[in-house]
C-alpha cells in the first residue's frame, strides 16, 4: 500500500456462513486491523449462495461493519449465484439498485468439469445458456444499453458480449 497510496483496497470477501454465524470470522478480522492501526479497506466484499432475500446479508453485513469506526460504507458481491431464474433475477435487480453495493459478479459462469455447478453456472456443459443465464444475459443486455461503459462483466472476465454469441 505504501507504493500506492491511492488505490482502494478491497476486504476480505467472507461467505454466507459467516453471515449465519454472526459475522464472527469478519467480525475478528476488523477488530485485528484496529488493534494493529491498520488501514481498513475501503470497500467491503461478501460470496452469497442463500436463496433468501439479498437484503438480508447486505443489511446484516452493514449493521455489523457500522460497530467499527472508518468502515466501509460500500461493498462488492464478489460471487453470487442461485439456480432458480426467479431468484436470480430478485438479486440481480436488488444489487443493481442498492446504492451500497458497488459491483456484483456471478459465479461461476461455467461448470467446471466434476464440480456439479451445472444448476448455477451461466453457461452449461453443454455449451448453451443455462435458465439463470438467460436471466444474467437479459439483465446485462438492458444494462448495457442503459449505460455507455461495460457492466456486468462476469468472473472469468468474459463481457456480455461472450453472452450474445448464444442465441
Amino acid at each position: 500500500l505504501a507504493a500506492c497510496p491511492n488505490c482502494r483496497l478491497i476486504g476480505p470477501a467472507a461467505s454466507d456462513l459467516d453471515y449465519r454465524a454472526g459475522w464472527r470470522w469478519l467480525r475478528a478480522w476488523y477488530t485485528e486491523i484496529g488493534r494493529m492501526g491498520l488501514r481498513p479497506p475501503d470497500v467491503a466484499a461478501i460470496h452469497t449462495y442463500l436463496g433468501e432475500p439479498p437484503n438480508l446479508i447486505v443489511d446484516s453485513l452493514f449493521h455489523m461493519l457500522n460497530t467499527f469506526p472508518n468502515a466501509p460504507k460500500t461493498a462488492w458481491v464478489t460471487e453470487f449465484a442461485s439456480a432458480e431464474p426467479s431468484q436470480a433475477a430478485k438479486m440481480i435487480a436488488y444489487y443493481e439498485g442498492e446504492e451500497r453495493i458497488e459491483h456484483f459478479f456471478w459465479f461461476p459462469p461455467r461448470n467446471p468439469a466434476g464440480w456439479g455447478w451445472e444448476p448455477l453456472a451461466l453457461v452449461g456443459s453443454n455449451g448453451n445458456l443455462t435458465p439463470v443465464g438467460e436471466v444474467y444475459r437479459g439483465w446485462a443486455n438492458a444494462a448495457q444499453d442503459a449505460y455507455p461503459a461495460p457492466v456486468g462483466e462476469i468472473y472469468s472476465g468474459q463481457s456480455n458480449a461472450a453472452l450474445d454469441a448464444y442465441p
